[in-house]
């Protein structure tokens, strides 16, 4: 047997299984919402059409207004196609397209450029408020080729958005959608690798191996791939920066998860301590500065001087002859 006829007889076996589940799930639930006929609404939901392709949404700090990401399409595994901003206003149910101006790159890459004569791929998007008060918009875009772009969303006369930026990634990440700190560093989830086909997306609809894992970038333009998070197509993203968790859904791995990064940046140091045969000192239920000061006292005791480098202002009170502080900024 030829590998085209191989490839065809995996392809109908595997979307034959796809199809089975689905009928199975659907037929199974009795209790499935009535299907939705064209721009029709139903019992339970309000349609409003006209938007292409809505893929995510961010609301804007008024309250007001919905900014769409409207998805045109990516490769691999559909064609790729130009895609539009939107605002959508809530009050009267009405959808404009975005105003767009370029401005300078402050937020993004130094080696990373757009010409305003093309139009963006928009897909994931998330908008935050900055340490400075300005709102930044982050968009992934797979159109003309695979980036995050910028922008500061501005209030003249009703919202537009100032391109502020981009961040290049072709031919290194597919990026499904971001989320942003206040620095403006962000997280992306990378769903597979540039050789991912339609037969391994089916086939990962059953066996759910990693395709992909959570990146950061921060502003110096560096990347660290976030092993830990590795799954199964993840796409949908958020950081909660209050409470440092990342929560990160793997649409083929069928679960979402929610990452302490705090606690695993730790761990990490942990090991990194160890590798390096650097002493480290810690106490279950007792703070960092409760065992700087125990262990102060303690080498006092002993005569020893002790030198201790931290940003912590709490613990000028261990100061003596024998104890000096240096204060990080």
């Amino acid at each position: 047997m030829g590998r085209n006829k191989i490839k065809k007889t995996i392809i109908t076996i595997l979307g034959a299984l796809t199809l089975s589940v689905i009928a199975i799930l659907w037929l199974g639930n009795e209790n499935s919402i009535e299907p939705l006929d064209g721009c029709k609404d139903n019992e339970e939901l309000k349609v409003y059409c006209n938007f292409m392709n809505p893929e995510d949404l961010a609301l804007t700090p008024d309250g007001n207004f919905l900014i769409v990401a409207e998805f045109g399409g990516m490769a691999p595994l559909v064609e790729m196609t130009a895609g539009k901003l939107s605002f959508f206003n809530i009050k009267d149910k009405t959808r404009s397209l975005a105003k767009i101006s370029f401005g300078e790159n402050e937020w993004g890459s130094g080696d990373c450029f757009r010409d305003p004569s093309i139009p963006f791929g928009p897909h994931g998007i998330d908008l935050v408020q900055r340490e400075d008060g300005k709102q930044q918009l982050a968009v992934v875009s797979h159109y003309p080729n695979e980036s995050i772009e910028m922008f500061e969303l501005l209030e003249e006369d009703g919202w537009l958005l100032e391109w502020k930026g981009c961040v290049d990634v072709d031919g290194k990440y597919y990026f499904n959608d971001v989320s942003l700190d206040m620095s403006g560093n962000f997280y992306a989830s990378h769903m597979f690798a540039s050789n991912f086909s339609m037969i391994s997306a089916l086939w990962n609809v059953f066996a759910k191996s990693d395709t992909g894992m959570v990146v950061k970038w921060t502003q110096d333009n560096k990347f660290e791939e976030l092993n830990y998070t590795a799954g199964s197509f993840p796409n949908g993203i958020a950081l909660d920066q209050k409470n440092n968790n990342l929560i990160v859904n793997y649409n083929l791995g069928d679960k979402s998860i929610l990452f302490d990064n705090f606690n695993i940046q730790v761990h990490l140091l942990h090991n990194l301590l160890d590798t390096f045969n650097i002493p480290q000192v810690s106490k279950e239920g007792y703070e960092a500065d409760d065992v700087l000061g125990s262990l102060s006292v303690m080498l006092n005791q002993k005569n020893k001087e002790v030198l201790i480098v931290t940003g912590d202002r709490d613990t000028y009170q261990l100061i003596s002859n024998k104890t000096k502080i240096l204060y990080t900024k």
